[in-house]
C-alpha cells in the first residue's frame, strides 16, 4: 500500500499550493496537533464531506456547520477503528487554517472549502485547504443531470466543474457520488434520493431543515431510473437540485440518460430551490439571524471589507 506524508509546517509542500494542518494520537498524549513534522501513514485515507467557509457582511469568516462535521468524523474515526478526534480538535484545525487565509476570503462567491482525511494506520486527522470554490460551482443556472451506467466516472468533482454525473448501480437505481445529494420536488413534498453508501450530510440535512420550515416535507428514498424517466415525462417532478458542500443548491434543469433527454418541470430553477439557495446564502453571510447556530465565526481574523474579496 502507497505511503501518504502529511505536513503540518507553515509553508506548504513544493508542488502544492495550500497548507495543511494535521494531529496525531497516540496512547500516551492523545490526540495532539503536530507541528513541523511528517506523518506517514501506510493506509489509504478515509475523507468526508469539504468543510465550506466564507466570509459574512461584517467582514469575518465563518465555518459552516462544524459540529456536524465533527460528529461525522468521528463517526468515520469509529468505523476505522480508531480513536475519535474530540470536537475542539477540529475546530482548532479549521481556526487554524481560516487564519492563515486572513483577508483571501470573499463574501458568496470568494467561499473556500477544507477537506478533513482520517488516517487509520498511524490514527491521524488531516484538514487540508482546498483554496476557493470555483466559479462554475457557485453558478446558478440550471444544469444538466447526467446518468451512465456503473464503471463510469464517479469523481464527485465532475459535479462541482459542471453539477452532475451521476450513474447507475445494478438495480439500475441513480446513484451519486458520496458528498452530494439529489432532491426532487412532488406536489406533496421533496424526496432526497436515498441510497446505501450515501449518508445524509451536513449540507443536506441543513437543506431538509430548512424545507421543513418553508412547509416542504422531505423524505429519503431510493429512486430508479425507469421512475425518474415517468415522472419527468408525467410532470410529477415539479424541480429538481443537488446540493453539495461547495455549492449548496444547484438547480436540475433536465436528466440525460444515454441519447435520451428529460426536461425537469420548466427546464428553469424551481421555486424551492431559489427560497432554499437564497435563505442559506443569507443564513452564511450573516444576513440573518442564525437561529440554528450552524455558523462557527472565526475571531481574531483580520476582516475584510464587506462586499469584496480579499487581496490574494
Amino acid at each position: 500500500m502507497t505511503a501518504v506524508l502529511v505536513r503540518t509546517e507553515e509553508s506548504p509542500p513544493a508542488g502544492t499550493a495550500e497548507p495543511v494542518v494535521s494531529a496525531r494520537w497516540t496512547p500516551e498524549e492523545g490526540w495532539s496537533q503536530q507541528s513541523g513534522r511528517w506523518l506517514e501513514a501506510t493506509a489509504a485515507p478515509v475523507t468526508t464531506e469539504p468543510i465550506h467557509v466564507c466570509q459574512r457582511i461584517d467582514g469575518l469568516p465563518a465555518v459552516f456547520n462544524l459540529a456536524s462535521h465533527a460528529t461525522r468524523i468521528a463517526a468515520a474515526a469509529t468505523d476505522a477503528g480508531i480513536c475519535s478526534p474530540p470536537r475542539w480538535l477540529l475546530t482548532d484545525m479549521a481556526e487554524q487554517l481560516v487564519r492563515r487565509r486572513t483577508g483571501r476570503i470573499g463574501v458568496g462567491a470568494g467561499a473556500i472549502l477544507l477537506r478533513p482525511a482520517l488516517f487509520p494506520g498511524p490514527a491521524a486527522l488531516r484538514l487540508e485547504d482546498l483554496g476557493p470554490v470555483g466559479q462554475q460551482a457557485t453558478s446558478f443556472a440550471p444544469r444538466i443531470l447526467r446518468v451512465q451506467r456503473a464503471g463510469g466516472s464517479r469523481n464527485s468533482d465532475d459535479l462541482v466543474e459542471w453539477a452532475g454525473h451521476a450513474w447507475l448501480s445494478a438495480e439500475r437505481e441513480l446513484r451519486m457520488p458520496v458528498t452530494v445529494h439529489v432532491f426532487l420536488r412532488y406536489a406533496d413534498g421533496l424526496v432526497a434520493v436515498r441510497q446505501e453508501d450515501l449518508q445524509p450530510t451536513a449540507i443536506s440535512e441543513a437543506i431538509r431543515q430548512l424545507a421543513g420550515e418553508i412547509g416542504v416535507p422531505t423524505r429519503y428514498e431510493p429512486v430508479a431510473v425507469h421512475r425518474l424517466w415517468a415522472d419527468c415525462t408525467s410532470h410529477s417532478i415539479r424541480e429538481a437540485f443537488a446540493c453539495s458542500a461547495s455549492s449548496a443548491v444547484m438547480p436540475i434543469g433536465a436528466v440525460r440518460v444515454g441519447a435520451h433527454r428529460w426536461t425537469v418541470g420548466t427546464g428553469q430553477p424551481g421555486m424551492v430551490a431559489i427560497r432554499l439557495w437564497r435563505r442559506l446564502a443569507a443564513l452564511r453571510t450573516g444576513q440573518t439571524k442564525d437561529n440554528h447556530q450552524w455558523m462557527h465565526v472565526v475571531r481574531g481574523a483580520q476582516q475584510t471589507r464587506p462586499g469584496r474579496k480579499g487581496k490574494t
